[in-house]
């Protein structure tokens, strides 16, 4: 049993909180008091400062938190999962402006190219494995509506050109930063070359698909990342996917809260263990995880727990999640910038 403490700002980091206090004594500071505190076995503290000490992981969800001053009062193993930690230490940083302003392969616009993510885990070197993480960001059926996440599918690689071409290149980079953690790059590939146009490691769905597809407890899979034990060898599934649950009037308006919502689900024991319960958003519910040695038995597993869960015809999701990712993963290894998975 591992212990975790949860510095937040809000309810940024419930879900994953939610996750480890199933087997984890864990406990969470919030900088807003008027956030519920309602996750089962998370016990909710008024200051953070006392517990660190006696905290094996402290996770760091709250921009304002992270800072000098506040990381030098954690001498233990911390993971900040949050985008300006890195970002505001990347956009000083010559090398990663220079990377991020040329092409790596040669100098072409890539007007044409795929925009897609990639994961990464590092921990003074990068895993050998990473994963590529297809969007749905719209709201309606095959990419029509409103801007908003959806879900997303994930495909797992061992090391491969694109790997090499990106990742690689940022290790002494985030060696003289001394980051470790999961960094995703947002990329523009083609058949000439890629362009790293976007960077962030904060807490987010994509992340859920990473501890879904992990034949390791998160909880054990963290506490190894950050005291750099070996998970060279780690093992993962082939593919996870996530699907976003909301009612009515999201995405419209977000801040809703719906008298109903809890209402629209029922969960059970089996079906926690994939599920991550959202508080920030009142009207998106959560999300969805499922794992598979291909994209159509995950999202087959994944539509299977919603229809177990959903008891109310309120509950909205898009039934096509993932339908151009199949397309986009074989496009770029047909261009031999990954390997078959």
């Amino acid at each position: 049993m591992i212990s975790f403490l949860f510095i937040s700002r809000g309810s940024e980091g419930s879900p994953l909180a939610q996750h480890l206090a199933r087997r984890n004594i864990v406990k969470m500071f919030s900088a807003n008091d008027r956030i519920p505190k309602i996750i089962d076995k998370v016990k909710y503290l008024s200051s953070w400062k006392d517990a660190v000490e006696s905290t094996d992981v402290v996770i760091i969800t709250d921009p304002l938190s992270v800072d000098e001053g506040v990381l030098k009062e954690i001498s233990g193993s911390c993971l900040v999962l949050n985008g300006d930690y890195i970002i505001n230490r990347l956009v000083k940083n010559d090398d990663f402006i220079t990377l991020c302003n040329q092409a790596i392969g040669d100098n072409s616009i890539l007007i044409d190219g795929l925009k897609c993510k990639i994961t990464g885990i590092f921990n003074g070197e990068f895993l050998p494995c990473f994963q590529l993480v297809v969007e749905d960001n719209k709201f309606m059926e095959k990419g029509k509506g409103q801007n908003v996440y959806m879900g997303a599918v994930s495909y797992f690689f061992d090391k491969c050109d694109l790997f090499d071409k990106t990742f690689i290149k940022l290790v002494p980079i985030l060696k003289e930063l001394k980051f470790v953690g999961i960094i995703t790059l947002e990329i523009i590939v083609d058949e000439a070359g890629v362009r790293i146009i976007g960077v962030d490691n904060k807490l987010d769905a994509n992340n859920y698909n990473l501890f879904e597809s992990i034949e390791m407890p998160t909880e054990l899979f963290i506490y190894k990342l950050l005291n750099k034990e070996s998970i060279d060898e780690l093992a993962y599934k082939n593919v996870a996917m996530n699907i976003g649950l909301s009612v009515s009037p999201y995405p419209y308006d977000f801040m809703y809260d719906p008298i109903n919502k809890g209402d629209c689900y029922h969960m059970n024991d089996g079906a926690l263990a994939h599920f991550w319960k959202e508080l920030s958003l009142k009207a998106l519910i959560g999300y969805v995880t499922a794992w598979g040695a291909s994209y159509e038995q995950a999202k087959g597993r994944c539509y299977r727990t919603i229809n177990r869960i959903c008891t109310s015809d309120d509950v909205q999701y898009r039934s096509d999640i993932g339908f151009k990712a199949n397309k986009i993963k074989q496009q770029l290894q047909s261009q031999g910038w990954l390997n078959d998975n």
